[in-house]
């Protein structure tokens, strides 16, 4: 079963969608989730199944979403100088730290990584906090795979079913 999820974002006059399929089931995008704390501790989740979800978002959403965190990460990452050693940190250096739109144009590969390593981040800017009172939601906790389409970004990752009481 896969779910449908589909948010109608309206931008000059231009209906953009998001889509979130999970299990063949058409549901609001008020359920749907990503917890403030404990983000991608899948240990806190055991014995909990492990949803495959997929996430689909107009690349000019992506862009108005998430362009100002990025551009704060860019300008510390200019200022501080430290990649921790990490690779994607270093690769992003080594790139010579392009902005959001450079990326875009020109190395995905990049920027594929850059947006898994702020997924947290990310997935906030992109899916409304929840103002549902119903008792089930879906609790997003990571991205796995990141593709690109002409207009669209592709993202999949883990999710859990929650049911509160």
């Amino acid at each position: 079963m896969v779910l449908f999820l589909i948010s109608f974002l309206k931008k000059n006059g231009y209906i953009y969608v998001m889509k979130i399929v999970l299990n063949n089931k058409k549901t609001d995008t008020s359920l749907f989730i990503v917890p403030e704390f404990n983000y991608g501790q899948m240990q806190r989740w055991e014995g909990e199944e492990r949803l495959k979800y997929s996430l689909e978002i107009d690349i000019h959403i992506f862009m108005e979403k998430f362009s100002k965190q990025f551009s704060e990460f860019r300008e510390n990452e200019i200022l501080e100088d430290d990649c921790f050693d990490l690779e994607v940190l270093i690769a992003y250096k080594n790139a010579g730290r392009p902005t959001l739109e450079n990326l875009l144009n020109s190395n995905l590969s990049l920027l594929a990584n850059l947006m898994i390593y702020h997924q947290y981040e990310l997935l906030h800017a992109i899916i409304n906090a929840s103002s549902s009172v119903g008792k089930l939601l879906y609790s997003i906790n990571s991205i796995d795979k990141v593709e690109f389409t002409e207009h669209k970004i592709h993202l999949e990752g883990i999710c859990f079913r929650v049911e509160r009481q």
